[in-house]
């Protein structure tokens, strides 16, 4: 994906089509399958990273990050994965420097993530 497409998508469209290659006839459309798991959860996941960074709880902050990095990757949510990433890191290394700005652009983040998969549902 070029460098000036993917800072007008939030999503890249090539992990969506590898996913949606893996569709079997007549079952359903596993793209559209884990795009509502990942509406469905992603949010408790934002929630969980900001109760972590309110309480100070590094292991909570991480934990959660980590999740939603990975699900965030699988749907080709690559900002979503680097901030996640980010705030992962920043918990493993006993640090919350810059993790309130990380959760705010996270926050921005999802709510592109979240209209652009909506547009993907099948």
């Amino acid at each position: 994906m070029s460098a000036e497409h993917a800072e007008k998508t939030a999503i890249d469209p090539g992990a969506l089509a590898n996913l949606r290659s893996l569709n079997v006839e007549g079952e359903s459309d596993f793209a559209s399958e884990l795009i509502r798991i990942f509406l469905e959860n992603a949010p408790g996941y934002i929630k969980a990273i900001g109760e972590g960074l309110a309480k100070r709880d590094l292991k909570a902050m991480s934990a959660a990050a980590h999740c939603l990095r990975s699900s965030s990757a699988n749907l080709g949510a690559y900002q979503m994965r680097d901030f996640c990433a980010r705030l992962e890191d920043l918990g493993l290394s006993g640090s919350f420097a810059g993790a309130e700005d990380l959760l705010k652009r996270l926050e921005a983040d999802f709510k592109k993530v979240t209209q652009e998969l909506k547009r993907e549902l099948r």
